[in-house]
């Protein structure tokens, strides 16, 4: 189910970076399907709600926040809780992902500069205001990472 996790917030993050678009739903409108008949499945999301929203430039930090907030955060409390996880394990988890999707989006030179900038976000302490105390992605990345290129 962690795993589960990892490639949902993964899939946010790439449609605001590459559709500059965010999900309007909750954790409650989400399901996995699962195929019984396919030992190799990889998940399906079945989104309960179709709610998509543009974002503009000015306000993909906040919907970087919303999405961090809203999903990472609130199932990363829950796992750690329950399965006894440090926090910081499960978002190196997300970042696993995380990390090679951008890698693959900074290859698309139309949205490059923007992918740039929602990395250095995420490396920045004020997006992750109110979730974390600083950004746990430069804590997993460590203090070395000085740009974008570096961190990838």
């Amino acid at each position: 189910m962690v795993q589960t996790l990892c490639f949902f917030v993964t899939a946010q993050l790439y449609m605001l970076s590459k559709h500059r678009l965010i999900w309007g739903g909750t954790l409650q409108d989400i399901a996995v399907l699962d195929d019984p008949e396919d030992e190799h499945w990889l998940p399906n999301f079945l989104l309960k709600t179709n709610r998509w929203s543009n974002v503009t430039e000015k306000e993909s930090p906040s919907a970087l926040h919303s999405i961090l907030s809203r999903f990472g955060a609130d199932a990363i409390r829950y796992f750690s809780g329950t399965a006894k996880i440090s926090k910081l394990v499960l978002w190196e988890n997300i970042w696993s992902y995380t990390v090679w999707m951008y890698s693959e989006l900074l290859k698309q030179t139309d949205i490059k500069t923007r992918v740039e900038k929602d990395i250095e976000m995420l490396l920045e302490d004020e997006v992750w205001l109110n979730i974390e105390t600083r950004s746990p992605l430069n804590d997993s990345l460590g203090k070395k990472c000085s740009g974008v290129h570096e961190s990838l």
